[in-house]
């Protein structure tokens, strides 16, 4: 038994056919590219990627600790935002001695959703909102 869908709105078929007009929209995982850490203030930027990935947009921006004395290891991810800008000033204070902050980013809409740069990190990332 199949329960069929009814036909889409105008703007359902709309973003469906975006979807599918983008090449690298939903069919292939994107990375964003030219992640750029300012020091003075920590603010951070990264390209755009509305062209490749289409309309609509957001970027999960993700952050943890990482210890550069012992083991290099990247720790305690949170998302630190969730937005359409590709853009972000890191209001938290400087990190302890010997330790340090990292960041990642990915793209996201509603064709699908980038990738942090490795699929591990794909999957241990924090949601964003």
């Amino acid at each position: 038994m199949y329960r069929i869908a009814p036909p889409p709105t105008d703007a359902e078929s709309n973003w469906y056919s975006d979807c599918f007009l983008i090449p690298s929209s939903g069919l292939f995982r994107i990375e964003v590219t030219n992640l750029l850490l300012a020091t003075a203030p920590d603010h951070l930027t990264w390209d755009s990627q509305g062209t490749l990935a289409g309309p609509g947009t957001l970027y999960d921006l993700v952050s943890g600790s990482v210890n550069l004395v012992s083991n290099g290891l990247m720790t305690d991810p949170i998302c630190l935002q969730s937005t359409e800008d590709s853009t972000f000033s890191d209001s938290r204070g400087d990190p302890p001695a010997g330790m340090g902050y990292w960041y990642l980013v990915r793209a996201r809409n509603y064709c699908g959703t980038g990738t942090f740069g490795s699929p591990l990190w794909d999957n241990v990332a924090p949601a964003c909102p």
